[in-house]
């Protein structure tokens, strides 16, 4: 989000942050002050007693009664939020893969974007997210008893459920009744000077022990950035925006696709049509990431067998993927080339991400970089 359009958080009308009263105010559809608005979905079930989750980073989550999830905002900025459209958008063309919806509550903020400051949604018991369920799945692979069945084809699995989540954004709706349109000339500049941009300041907030190990490889990368000037005449459509496998719930009922807010590191607010490449390469880098894990935590983990993971799990993602669409009539091809610039620009997002935020994470985009640009 753009951090020059940040604001600070209106008071709330259920007090601090009272979740429980927010879930009775939602079943009874109780009016709210001017300039709130609640946007209804299923109705909430009862539910009684709080407890705060505490892993997400960018949100306030509390869970009631384990029935129901309230996410809080934390921080707002004025620009439109993709999240209410595209969940509305999904309930509507039939998309069962995600959290039933109970309803967002929106303010209207000084330039008039309409912007959610809480989600109300169904809690998935058992639910835990990539991070988490792909790196325990990872450090089964290759041994003598997987023990988990998921081991030998997770990643096949993310690939069907990408392809059948783009298949759903892709479909109109009154949200979207313009749901697959084309890439023009200003789109793929647009990205090509945003990908410039960001390679500038993966330069000016990298360290010098990391800039060392980036600089390189700065030509090469530049190189394969330029994909990007070619993407004008592409498909694009609603995605996700910011899909990697922690956005990827696994629970007691399969699988299921969370928080379309969109990415909390993109500087700029884009279209909500982005080409579905943009969702893929992002995934594919989160599976090399989930691999990193592996032989950063546990490096008695054989590293020849992690890389070859790396690598077969992405082919595999990629096969599930082309197969379900193709499966479904979708005859388009992906554009590998384009993945390729995606993935670049991805971890190039990560490491910059990691310098200012996080600088323990540093070692993953550095080594998906080092893979996906050989030092020349």
């Amino acid at each position: 989000m753009d951090s020059t359009r940040q604001l600070q958080l209106p008071a709330l009308p259920w007090g601090d942050r009272d979740s429980t009263a927010l879930l009775d105010g939602l079943r009874r559809q109780s009016p709210l002050p001017p300039g709130w608005a609640a946007r209804v979905g299923a109705p909430p079930p009862h539910a009684t007693g709080e407890r705060a989750i505490t892993v997400d980073q960018t949100n306030d989550s509390v869970v009631v009664g384990e029935r129901v999830i309230v996410k809080w905002i934390r921080e707002l900025s004025d620009v439109a939020h993709p999240a209410p459209d595209a969940l509305a958008h999904l309930s509507a063309v039939g998309f069962s893969e995600v959290p039933v919806s109970y309803g967002i509550i929106t303010w209207r903020s000084p330039l008039g974007h309409w912007l959610p400051v809480a989600f109300a949604g169904e809690y998935l018991p058992g639910a835990r997210d990539g991070w988490q369920w792909c790196v325990d799945l990872v450090r089964q692979f290759g041994g003598p008893d997987q023990g988990d069945s998921w081991a030998a084809d997770f990643p096949a699995r993310l690939g069907a459920l990408t392809a059948r989540l783009h298949l759903a954004l892709a479909t109109p709706s009154q949200m979207f009744p313009s749901s697959i349109q084309t890439a023009g000339e200003p789109d793929a500049q647009r990205w090509h000077r945003a990908a410039l941009d960001l390679l500038a300041r993966a330069e000016a907030t990298a360290d010098a022990q990391t800039l060392a190990v980036l600089a390189p490889r700065l030509a090469t990368i530049i190189e394969r950035l330029s994909p990007f000037t070619a993407a004008a005449g592409i498909a694009i459509q609603p995605t996700h925006g910011d899909l990697h496998v922690g956005q990827i719930l696994r629970w007691d009922g399969g699988l299921a696709v969370v928080d379309f807010d969109g990415n909390p590191v993109v500087e700029t607010t884009d279209s909500t049509h982005q080409p579905v490449e943009r969702d893929v390469a992002q995934l594919l880098c989160s599976l090399d990431h989930v691999g990193r894990i592996v032989l950063h935590r546990f490096p008695e983990t054989p590293t020849g067998l992690v890389r070859r993971w790396i690598r077969d799990s992405q082919q595999e993602f990629l096969a599930a993927y082309h197969h379900t669409q193709l499966s479904a009539g979708r005859l388009e091809a992906l554009d590998s080339s384009l993945i390729g610039a995606m993935k670049v620009e991805q971890e190039l997002r990560e490491l910059v991400y990691a310098s200012a935020h996080l600088p323990r994470w540093r070692y993953a985009p550095l080594a998906a970089l080092s893979d996906l640009v050989p030092v020349l």
